[in-house]
């Protein structure tokens, strides 16, 4: 009997957090995406999505179906039209690029002249051991000197997040800089495990995803996974200005402690979904190396840390 009560009080708190986190998600759902309209900002998401599909088809014809190409196609165009001049230019000229590329391919081949003819290899500009010293250099600051972000540092960590890889090239996150004393002190109230020290950090950078294109349930933790990609490179992006960071687990549904005072105070448009928080500011703190296991030890070949013979 004890035993029977003992499991009823760990099972059901379980179940009550799963189901109350389940219906948050299914009313972001419906109010945030069902029954929004297809504005201009989600239309730019969907001919980035739309232009990477046709680009992808170009590489293998034969992976995908017969209407796949063309129905990718009808689509792009009509976006070029309904969005004119809201079209980025970089954006645009891709776009256009590709369906020249698409409607001039012979039947069976790959036509993309940008993959056959216009590609050039990226000279390396860093050889993999540097790479791997910054890297292993990496650590989780956690006290900073009071010097406020500069609008280069901003930039360049906008622009490290936006070069993650993103599902189907959505490139769907946005950056929210947190720096105005009092609202900087409440958002760090609101990070579990970080109330303690993202508070003495110049900025906390609250990432949201436009989450509108992904399905539900089956992407629901597609935008969390592109956050943590972003935030890696943010980090090493950081420890090669002279930032110092720590990431906070801050995700929509449960992780973000009075979320919708969070979402009202940010403005945050209900169609977008927090994904995470990065404490950042300069830093002279000193972390010791701390020990990892061989790299051996952690990986397998066919198989769970299966080594061959």
């Amino acid at each position: 009997m004890l035993s029977t009560l003992r499991g009823y009080r760990t099972f059901y708190p379980v179940v009550k957090n799963a189901f109350r986190t389940f219906l948050k998600e299914l009313r972001y759902y419906f109010s945030g995406k069902i029954k929004k309209p297809v504005a201009k900002d989600n239309q730019i998401l969907l001919l980035r999505k739309r232009t990477h599909h046709l680009e992808r088809y170009l590489f293998k014809p034969e992976a995908y179906g017969d209407n796949f190409a063309t129905q990718v196609a009808a689509e792009m165009e009509i976006y070029i039209s309904n969005l004119g001049d809201a079209v980025p230019k970089d954006l645009r000229a891709w776009s256009v690029k590709i369906l020249k590329e698409y409607h001039s391919a012979k039947p069976g081949c790959c036509g993309c002249k940008t993959i056959n003819e216009g590609v050039h290899p990226v000279k390396k500009r860093m050889d993999s051991k540097t790479l791997m010293r910054l890297i292993r250099s990496r650590r989780t600051k956690r006290f900073w000197l009071p010097d406020p972000l500069t609008d280069e540092q901003r930039r360049i960590l906008t622009e490290a997040a936006l070069h993650t890889p993103s599902s189907c090239n959505r490139q769907s996150l946005d950056l929210i800089f947190v720096e105005e004393p009092e609202l900087k002190s409440f958002i760090a109230s609101t990070v579990p495990g970080g109330k303690q020290f993202f508070n003495d950090a110049p900025a906390i950078i609250v990432i949201v995803s436009d989450a509108r294109d992904y399905r539900y349930p089956d992407d629901r933790t597609v935008p969390y996974a592109e956050a943590g990609a972003a935030i890696q490179n943010m980090s090493l992006v950081c420890e090669s200005i002279g930032l110092g960071c720590c990431w906070g687990s801050y995700t929509s549904f449960g992780g973000v402690g009075e979320e919708p005072a969070v979402r009202a105070r940010l403005a945050i448009p209900d169609t977008h979904i927090i994904v995470a928080s990065l404490a950042v500011g300069r830093s002279d703190q000193f972390v010791c190396v701390i020990p990892r296991d061989r790299p051996d030890n952690r990986f397998g070949i066919d198989g769970y840390r299966k080594k061959k013979g």
